[in-house]
């Protein structure tokens, strides 16, 4: 499975990108309504995230979050710069090891929980390999291209992501995703969580 493409902060026109966003409300507010429902959507471009930035990495900061430690294939063989979504926002993406407009691995958290459900269905049905965290924590799966934990936070559901561009590094992924679980997890204030992986095999 691809990780998809890495868009850089030149590329982003943040007028047009807000328009469409309150279009989209908009619409979908006004499909509400007809249909009879009396809530609707807020503005969405407040809680957007900035263009993403370049990011210098630090060993002991991978993306930027503090404790996060690079493995050691990483820290030796980077081929490329580190992409990360600038600010706060309702998701927070870091591309690695982008070349070419493509990155190598993707980390992402959904803290929206309107946009985390969409994982809902492959965080149970993605591999046979089940990733948990305790009874009523959350739930999901590892498999060679992909690492996804869905966790039961106070603010509701968050999605966390971690995804190579192919199978070839399955190592990095078990070792990557239960760190950097924990680590935003602490950050977003939804921790302790502390993902245990299914044996290797």
């Amino acid at each position: 499975m691809e990780t998809g493409w890495t868009v850089y902060d030149d590329e982003v026109d943040t007028e047009a990108r807000d328009a469409l966003a309150r279009a989209v409300v908009k619409l979908v507010n006004h499909y509400m309504a007809d249909e009879g429902c009396t809530g609707e959507l807020a503005d969405p471009v407040r809680r957007m995230s900035g263009p993403p930035r370049s990011l210098d990495e630090k060993k002991d900061a991978m993306c930027g979050i503090k404790g996060l430690r690079l493995p050691a294939a990483f820290t030796h063989g980077a081929r490329g710069g580190t992409v990360l979504t600038r600010g706060d926002g309702p998701v927070r993406t870091c591309d690695r090891d982008v070349l070419f407009g493509h990155p190598q691995l993707r980390l992402m958290t959904i803290e929206d929980p309107r946009l985390a459900m969409l994982y809902e269905g492959l965080s149970r049905d993605g591999a046979k390999a089940r990733v948990s965290a305790g009874e009523q924590d959350g739930h999901g799966f590892v498999r060679d291209d992909m690492g996804l934990f869905q966790a039961e936070c106070q603010t509701g559901q968050v999605t966390f992501l971690v995804r190579a561009e192919n199978g070839d590094h399955p190592g990095d992924i078990r070792t990557i995703l239960p760190r950097y679980v924990a680590a935003e997890a602490d950050r977003i204030g939804c921790g302790p969580l502390r993902v245990t992986l299914p044996a290797d095999g």
